[in-house]
């Protein structure tokens, strides 16, 4: 199964497909690294529960 995302930047859709969903504590920056390959790639940080000590992390690329 393929996830992608759409982000619509002035009327163009540009269609991502995820590659990696992982967990990882509050105080872990390295999913931040700019080290893409050329790659045009999104990361998208949002919090696992209440207490904030874990993020869900989502990787995706640019799939033209």
């Amino acid at each position: 199964m393929i996830l992608s995302l759409y982000i619509i930047i002035l009327g163009n859709s540009i269609r991502y497909e995820v590659y990696d969903i992982y967990k990882t504590n509050e105080k872990d920056l390295s999913c931040l690294s700019q080290n893409t390959n050329n790659l045009k790639i999104i990361t998208l940080i949002t919090c696992d529960n209440f207490d904030n000590s874990k993020r869900i992390i989502v990787k995706a690329k640019e799939n033209n």
